[in-house]
């Protein structure tokens, strides 16, 4: 068994109120708690996470904190970043040492100075808002469960809502990973491809990755003999494990990334390895309206040159004659930072048309999975050439 590396361990508390100054109690470690663990298959402890604010100290339990044996203490650095909420950061790490295992310790602390009751916590597996009752502890236990959605399998975290692919057949040589999940009247976002999860594929040409994914673990893509296309969504660069496209040609296929991304990706390794790396062509079928979630836009084609044009040929194509107000929209995808707005004339109390600055035009719709709604245009559904 390869000696465990160092670890780190991140947790991230924005508080609901002005940024502060925090001061941090020495840290409680309860060693080793049910001897050394050197076997994979050996039985885990769940992780738990325990929340307990008495006035302005916020109490941390970590419980079942994975390190390597014999550790004899841990080092907690917290630091502060401004904003509206603020941002408390606490890195908890320790010492390395040459034992071959690993072992679960208890970490116990608490933060001095925290007024706000409301945050939003995350650490090494847990992500999410928290309300915390004076005096009552709040338990954050790692659930996690496997299932399969048509012999692709997924692990879920019911706690953070969030899933990962770990394992895929090797068949398809054209895979579309979604954004989201739903299992059992509940979504999940899937934020992460399992170490492994491609390796070896020789059916695999192309893959499109969604912009929810953050991280993609070790050789997820190696030797994938004949991948020739990678559709990445995400507009900040997911992290990686070691050799994810290692004996893969990427060097002779075409990465394509988000137009305000390509710099970044050409910047971070192993993205930047990849022989052509371009700006991704916008879905404009798939347009959703943020902080609307009821609502979608149809595309039904390019109208105009820019919004003028496209605003002088819809009042030509819908015979409007009286004053027209825009209203700002925003979408859930920046599309080359090109701004939407809806359009409102006549007796109308809200826009139902929609015009953006390169000249598109959209309809107004409602979104509904159990029953999508197809309206029809003005042109009776027929798209713009």
């Amino acid at each position: 068994m390869k000696k465990i590396i160092l670890l780190f361990l991140l947790c991230f508390v924005q508080i609901c109120v002005y940024a502060q100054e925090l001061t941090l109690s020495d840290v409680q470690n309860s060693g080793c708690m049910h001897g050394t663990r050197a076997r994979a298959n050996e039985n885990e402890k769940s992780r738990t996470i325990i929340l307990t604010k008495e006035g302005n100290i916020l109490t941390v339990q970590l419980l079942g904190y994975e390190a390597t044996c014999d550790i004899e203490d841990f080092i907690i650095t917290p630091s502060v970043i401004d904003g509206s909420p603020c941002s408390v950061i606490i890195k908890v790490e320790y010492i390395d040492n040459d034992e071959d295992c690993i072992c679960p310790y208890n970490i116990s602390f608490t933060i001095h100075e925290l007024e706000s009751s409301s945050f939003r916590f995350s650490c090494w597996w847990y992500n999410g808002l928290v309300n915390l009752t004076e005096g009552e502890a709040l338990v954050l236990e790692d659930i996690k469960e496997n299932i399969s959605i048509d012999g692709t399998i997924y692990t879920l975290d019911k706690v953070a809502l969030t899933a990962k692919l770990i394992r895929k057949g090797t068949g398809e040589s054209e895979v579309d990973i979604p954004s989201e999940l739903s299992y059992e009247g509940q979504k999940y976002t899937v934020t992460g491809i399992g170490s492994y999860v491609f390796h070896s594929n020789a059916a695999l040409t192309s893959i499109t990755i969604p912009g929810s994914v953050t991280y993609i673990g070790e050789a997820a893509f190696y030797g994938c003999s004949n991948l020739k296309e990678v559709c990445c969504q995400a507009d900040d660069v997911p992290g990686t494990g070691s050799w994810v496209f290692d004996n893969t040609p990427i060097a002779s296929a075409t990465l394509h990334v988000p137009a305000g991304s390509i710099e970044e990706y050409k910047a971070t390794s192993p993205w930047s390895d990849f022989g052509n790396i371009v700006a991704l062509s916008l879905d404009l079928t798939q347009i959703r309206i943020k902080d609307r979630p009821g609502e979608t836009l149809e595309y039904i084609g390019k109208i105009g040159s820019d919004f003028d044009t496209a605003l002088d040929s819809l009042r030509i194509l819908k015979n409007i004659s009286s004053e027209i107000e825009k209203e700002p929209l925003e979408v859930l995808f920046d599309y080359d930072d090109r701004l939407f707005f809806g359009i409102i004339y006549g007796d109308c109390a809200m826009y139902s048309d929609v015009l953006d600055t390169e000249g598109y035009y959209y309809l107004r719709t409602w979104y509904s999975p159990e029953e999508p709604h197809q309206p029809q245009s003005f042109l009776e559904g027929n798209p713009i050439h």
